[in-house]
């Protein structure tokens, strides 16, 4: 799971969404922290991040269980 940051960048607060996917960091940036949206969009990414686990994770036990 991955996990959700503020950065500040030329005075505004920015929320980020940051994880990893297939060894390679991935950062989304969800807009300003005072921005409502931006919970909403940081949302998004965590359901989309967790279905993506969630379908390795079911393609990795499939292959334990052919064994």
């Amino acid at each position: 799971m991955g996990a959700e940051t503020i950065r500040k960048i030329r005075g505004k607060e920015y929320l980020y969404y940051i994880y990893y996917d297939d060894k390679k960091r991935k950062e989304v940036c969800c807009g300003l922290v005072s921005d409502m949206s931006s919970r909403k969009k940081l949302k998004n990414a965590k359901i989309l991040d967790l279905q993506n686990q969630k379908k390795h994770i079911t393609l990795q036990l499939k292959d334990l269980n052919r064994m």
